[in-house]
């Protein structure tokens, strides 16, 4: 009981044509007609190549989308940061105008509602590193 009859068809990468490996039909009786089994095993090949570029893909895509994830995750943190200096004075670190100012816009309408006086004074110092380096 040996093998009396072979026929293989390569399997190719789709993308770069590279050989993969043989799609083999092998018997231990004659093939009877070989230009059936030819077309079958060239029609199953080409289904193999095409399921395994496809896998291939969706495994690039998952790695893209969680580069893209990363990429998002990094310009919200950016942003965020960029944010939270423009509404804080670097030599101190203090709220400054700009981030104070939606609180005012808050405060004055709930004083306002309650009848309650409103009153702001706010201070800019020239020259305030030199101040505060003393």
């Amino acid at each position: 009981m040996g093998i009396e009859s072979y026929y293989g068809t390569p399997l190719f990468c789709l993308k770069t044509r590279e050989p993969k490996g043989v799609l083999a039909v092998i018997d231990d009786k004659p093939m009877q007609d070989i230009k059936e089994v030819e077309s079958l095993l060239k029609f199953f090949s080409h289904c193999i190549e095409v399921e395994i570029e496809r896998e291939r893909l969706h495994l690039d895509l998952l790695e893209t989308n969680h580069e893209t994830d990363l990429l998002i995750s990094k310009l919200e943190s950016t942003k965020n940061e960029l944010e939270n200096s423009l509404r804080t004075y670097s030599l101190t670190n203090l709220t400054n105008q700009r981030g104070i100012s939606p609180e005012f816009a808050i405060e004055e309408v709930r004083l306002r509602r309650n009848k309650k006086p409103f009153q702001i004074s706010l201070c800019d110092i020239d020259h305030f590193k030199k101040v505060n380096n003393q």
